[in-house]
């Protein structure tokens, strides 16, 4: 970690779920550690959620100071190579593996989605049937939603909040109730991470313990490559 870097916190609200059938798709994966190498837990996290998604992967990282990502299209093992695995530097990280059900297939919507100004990063998995309220909310705040899928209209929200000041915890929970359907997520915005799912747990979401940290996944079955301990879901 950087000197004079803040250290880390972790704020995870992970409920209890229920698995989900094999054609639910999409993985998430969120790590924080002590050490740099976040970024190579997430990615083996995400190659052990590979099954969940095909189109594409990416992962974001904060270093203490800024933000590091690497998005492309394909397969865990053909998107990043060792000098991406070196860049992507810092002791949080969250990662996705994408399998698109709404907007467009491919680049175009990859995440996890970042937005820069507020060093924020949003990856998502499962699909919200209405978005009306989520839309009408983005206009009131001034923000087109109508290029924007479900996972980037949740990104903006949050980001409304955090533009009035609220702590990245406080603008998850004050944009939860927007987002109507089965979903789980994780947040990350300088040295904070939050995982946060539906109400229902339709969408899974564990909780795993590291020797030095933390992490959460889609699926527990990446808690023994990356060499979890399980510990709730």
């Amino acid at each position: 970690m950087p000197d004079g870097a803040e250290e880390p916190t972790i704020e995870l609200d992970v409920c209890g779920g229920i698995l989900a059938d094999l054609t639910e798709k999409c993985g998430v994966f969120g790590a924080v550690t002590e050490h740099s190498y976040t970024a190579r837990v997430t990615y083996y996290g995400l190659w052990a959620l590979q099954h969940r998604g095909q189109e594409g992967s990416g992962i974001a990282s904060w270093d203490g100071q800024r933000m590091h990502s690497r998005v492309g299209a394909g397969l865990v093992a053909h998107v990043y190579d060792p000098g991406d695995l070196e860049r992507l530097d810092g002791c949080i990280a969250i990662g996705h593996n994408r399998y698109s059900t709404s907007g467009a297939d491919g680049g175009a919507h990859a995440q996890p989605v970042i937005d820069r100004d507020l060093d924020l990063a949003f990856a998502h998995n499962g699909n919200l049937p209405s978005t009306k309220a989520l839309e009408a909310f983005l206009r009131k705040h001034h923000i087109n939603p109508r290029p924007l899928n479900d996972s980037e209209m949740m990104t903006r929200a949050i980001g409304v909040y955090l533009r009035d000041g609220m702590s990245l915890e406080d603008a998850v929970v004050a944009a939860w109730p927007l987002f109507t359907g089965a979903f789980s997520c994780v947040v990350m915005q300088e040295g904070h991470l939050v995982a946060f799912r539906d109400e229902c747990g339709i969408r899974p979401l564990a909780l795993g313990k590291l020797e030095d940290g933390y992490c959460v996944s889609s699926e527990s079955c990446a808690f023994d490559t990356v060499g979890a301990a399980f510990c709730a879901k």
